[in-house]
């Protein structure tokens, strides 16, 4: 008995991390030094909807995390908010938060597309879902609320 309670920390320890999006390694981190977000910054479709990676850094949910950018979402807005940012291995994150749930999605640019995979994220225990794959293509014309009304 003394041995399994030993053990405890361990086996917590090890499961954390197995919940952790991308594999284990840590929530992403944004690289305010790197000028990739540049690149993709702009007006996307996926599936019914749009999003707009914008230009602006994010301080409504993340003023303490340089590099962090507003994403917009369209026809619906997201409800408390969205962000997005590049990681050091290039790596775009984006994140819908809707409050107690809310969609993350982690791409890498190809051409004029992110192609990655998205899941959702809820507080609800075992109620995680798998990822699935992802896949945005930019668009001429953006129809989300512009930064303004979003934050409204």
């Amino acid at each position: 008995m003394n041995r399994f309670r030993q053990c405890i920390p361990i086996v917590l320890l090890l499961a954390g991390s197995a919940c952790v999006p991308g594999g284990g390694g840590g929530s992403p981190r944004p690289d305010p030094d790197s000028p990739r977000w540049r690149a993709v910054a702009g007006c996307y479709r996926m599936g019914d909807g749009q999003f707009a990676l914008d230009t602006v850094p994010d301080l409504k949910l993340n003023a303490d995390r340089p590099g962090v950018r507003v994403a917009r979402f369209g026809p619906t807005p997201a409800i408390v908010g969205g962000y997005w940012f590049v990681t050091a291995r290039g790596e775009v994150w984006l994140v819908r938060h809707d409050g107690l749930w809310g969609r993350s999605y982690e791409f890498r640019a190809r051409g004029d597309s992110l192609v990655g995979r998205g899941w959702l994220r809820t507080d609800v225990p075992g109620r995680e879902s798998p990822p699935e794959p992802a896949t945005a293509v930019r668009t001429a014309s953006c129809r989300v609320p512009p930064a303004a009304a979003a934050a409204g």
